[in-house]
């Protein structure tokens, strides 16, 4: 018993030494899931941060190289494997920029060690399993498997650095990892990570935006402070009313063509309205659409690439339309009433849908083949904002919201408007991918439903 008590408490004195580590020099499994450093840590300590991209990965166990033909982790093995017996996993990165550590330079090949319990091989640890180019933190090792400098990650975990997000800086460039660290740049990482020690960060253009951007962002600032105050307004009188009626909107957007004009192509659609009930005179509403910047770019309200064109009901002084980029790949779109008129001539609308506004993009002139994706977003905050009168001619004071909105996505629509003079390979295999990862989808949705018949 004596002995029993004494072990115990060996234990848990050992446990509670693990729950202080702060840095792990050897990564044996028991310390795997015990470490926590805190992003300040990982700048801190590591004695390399670097960019690199990984050429190779091979792993190894008890110093033979892991191969289809030799794998004694298989299940068909007849090698007695502990669960606990190490993984070693050598692969080869090729230095793109240096933050920390003078030993390595850019363009230099080091050898990045993992070791991995066997156990914990379904982690996931493999660089080769992360993004290719990664911002890496590391400490010095020994005993590499090849004669290039040898390290190992500061942690031997799959959030322990920082990755690309798939996208070039073009297309809304994002470096995410570590602890929730999220830049929409490099150069705001460069600022972040230059506030610690020993940190040198190379030069960077920042990317100036369009001449009229910033006159557009503040706009838009103003055309959504209006959207807020006119929506908080109808919500108080839908109360003072006592409106019990649930009148709800239909949005949807139909008829997509590819138009040209003076050697420059366009996508062309209608966005209609309709309601549930004959009572209500269409006052506001805003619509939010993404689509794909390899067919059109990016920022195309304040670009100048979108152009909205009132439907016949809705041609009228009483209406206006409006563009605002909510993102570099998220565009507002809507038609409201006109500020500051003496008279207004609302349209009704009913179970019968009705051109609201047309609406035309224009295509990059190099643009890749590859479906449009233009699709709603953001509808659950957009669905505030749909608002009606009860008369034609009623002041903006006396507006109610629809009780709902209902947003319908188009049909997606493949544009086949390939130039030869087109070149981006990373932002192309990642749409491709995105593309794949759809079709995918559609194809078991329906085979899903013919399973159910």
């Amino acid at each position: 018993m004596r002995t029993f008590i004494i072990t115990a408490f060996i234990f848990l004195l050992s446990l509670q030494g693990m729950g202080q580590i702060k840095r792990i020099d050897k990564f044996s499994h028991q310390l795997l899931y015990f470490t926590k450093l805190t992003n300040e840590d990982f700048f801190n300590q590591s004695e390399y941060i670097f960019e690199g991209k990984v050429l190779s990965t091979k792993s190894y166990w008890k110093g033979r190289l892991i191969t289809k033909d030799y794998n004694p982790f298989s299940l068909f093995t007849t090698i007695k494997v502990n669960d606990y017996d190490t993984i070693l996993i050598s692969s080869l990165i090729k230095v793109t920029n240096v933050l920390k550590g003078s030993e390595i330079k850019v363009s230099d090949t080091i050898e990045m060690l993992q070791r991995t319990p066997k156990i914990y091989k379904k982690c996931g640890e493999h660089l080769k399993n992360l993004y290719k180019i990664a911002v890496y933190f590391a400490c010095s090792s020994n005993g590499g498997i090849t004669n290039q400098k040898a390290i190992e990650p500061l942690l031997n975990r799959k959030y322990a650095a920082l990755y690309y997000s798939g996208s070039p800086k073009e297309y809304n460039f994002k470096l995410y990892g570590l602890k929730d660290l999220y830049f929409k740049t490099k150069a705001d990482f460069y600022e972040y990570a230059l506030q610690f020690d020993g940190i040198t960060v190379p030069k960077i253009k920042r990317e100036i935006p369009h001449e009229n951007y910033y006159v557009h962002q503040a706009r838009f600032t103003d055309f959504m402070n209006k959207q807020y105050a006119l929506v908080e307004k109808a919500k108080a009188n839908k109360k003072r009313m006592r409106i019990k009626t649930n009148r709800n909107l239909t949005l949807s957007i139909k008829n997509q063509k590819i138009s040209s004009d003076e050697n420059k192509n366009y996508i062309e659609f209608d966005m209609y309205a309709q309601a549930n009930s004959n009572d209500t005179y269409y006052s506001n509403a805003i619509t939010r659409i993404t689509f794909n910047p390899l067919i059109f770019g990016v920022n195309l309200a304040s670009y100048g690439k979108i152009t909205l064109t009132k439907g016949k009901a809705f041609d009228k002084e009483t209406y206006t339309v409006n563009t605002y980029d909510v993102s570099p790949t998220v565009v507002n779109i809507g038609l409201n009433e006109s500020d500051s008129l003496s008279s207004r001539n609302r349209t009704k609308l009913s179970p019968t849908p009705q051109i609201l506004f047309h609406v035309k993009i224009e295509m990059l002139s190099n643009a890749e083949d590859g479906y449009l994706n233009i699709a709603f977003t953001q509808m659950d905050f957009t669905d505030d904002f749909s608002c009606y009168s009860l008369s034609a001619d009623g002041d903006t004071e006396n507006l109610i919201p629809y009780n709902k909105t209902t947003f319908i996505h188009p049909p997606d629509f493949f544009s086949k408007n390939a130039h030869k003079n087109y070149s981006n390979p990373a932002l192309d295999s990642f749409m491709r991918t995105q593309y794949l990862l759809r079709e995918k989808a559609i194809e078991n949705q329906k085979r899903m439903k013919e399973n159910k018949r």
